[in-house]
């Protein structure tokens, strides 16, 4: 047993030793940070705060290729949202408000500017509704894109290698967070930033709200009969899915839940802006243990194994172990 701790915690040291060596590459990276980068096979696609999308190998850390200039007649260019793979090709959501799909292997545009000029996939006047949010890929080939208007949109693959639009729906402020996709009781669940959690169905029709006073810019995450997240208020909730109902409230945090929450065997790992990683149990909402930093934690953590990694908003990569909060190792990745 000793032995196979000793080879879990070699893995992870190596994992950081890997992220440090790439967070070298230098230029190749400039201009990322808002958009979650998405992983498939031995690549890594990142959006980036320029409107690029890049390619990268994750063995070499070379750059595969790189998709320039995205709706570069449009205002910010910045993209947000994160990448996503559906039919062998990466599709980005743009600050325009469309929907571009490049050939995953050579980055070529696989739907033609003057399809995606007459087909607009959301209405926009001028800039258009900026899609900020993830992009949820649901039921094989539906999607529901989130945008800064408020409107969550819902579209079917067609056979013509384009999304179709279904239905959308129209809270009352801006959508930041990725929606979530809860198979058992086909509803589609997401946050706004006027302070409600929604939960529709597959028909853009309103199952229940719950309202929370603050806004939500984390993404909810599913467990079990129940639904995780936090807010801006410096609260973090578990809801019931069937009706929306509270479970139970924790409110003793110092800054803002802006990051997804990771769920792993009952125990919530929540990332906050005060600079702390919280335990929660997931039954009863009690603190599991607070793991205390210098900076501002903006991303979700990721677990490997027995092991949660994280970074601060200055670029302080940590690792520490996921029961008993022991450090293990860091760096700085800026």
């Amino acid at each position: 047993m000793k032995i196979l701790k000793n080879i879990k915690s070699y893995i992870v040291i190596s994992f950081i030793v890997s992220l440090c060596m790439i967070s070298c590459v230098g230029d190749r990276m400039k201009g990322s940070g808002w958009a979650t980068p998405f992983v498939e096979g031995n690549n890594v696609y990142i959006g980036t705060i320029e409107g690029e999308l890049i390619s990268i190998d994750i063995m070499t850390a070379k750059e595969n290729w790189r998709a320039t200039s995205l709706d570069s007649e449009f205002l910010p260019k910045s993209i947000y949202s994160k990448p996503f793979l559906f039919d062998s090709k990466i599709f980005i959501g743009t600050p325009a408000g469309k929907l571009l799909g490049f050939n995953m292997n050579s980055g070529l545009d696989e739907v033609s500017l003057q399809d995606i000029e007459q087909r607009v996939l959301l209405a926009e006047e001028q800039i258009g509704p900026v899609i900020v949010g993830n992009i949820l890929l649901f039921m094989d080939n539906y999607i529901a894109i989130p945008s800064s208007d408020g409107q969550l949109s819902l579209f079917q693959y067609a056979q013509n290698e384009m999304f179709e639009p279904i239905c959308s729906f129209k809270a009352n402020d801006s959508l930041w967070s990725k929606p979530v996709w809860d198979k058992n009781k086909q509803q589609i669940i997401f946050g706004s930033m006027d302070g409600n959690l929604y939960s529709i169905n597959k028909d853009c029709g309103l199952n229940w709200k719950f309202p929370t006073n603050s806004s939500i810019v984390s993404s909810p995450v599913i467990d079990g009969d129940k639904i995780i997240f936090g807010t801006l208020n410096r609260s973090f909730y578990s809801v019931d899915l069937l009706n929306g109902s509270l479970n139970w409230h924790f409110n003793d945090s110092k800054g803002w839940f802006w990051a997804e929450p990771v769920l792993d065997s009952g125990i919530i790992y929540a990332s906050n802006l005060d600079g702390n990683i919280y335990a929660i149990r997931s039954n009863s909402g009690q603190i599991m243990w607070i793991y205390k930093t210098e900076n501002p934690i903006l991303s979700s953590p990721v677990i490997i194994d027995d092991f949660l990694i994280f970074i601060s908003k200055q670029g302080e990569l940590q690792v520490i172990h996921k029961d008993t909060k022991r450090k293990l190792g860091s760096c700085n990745i800026n």
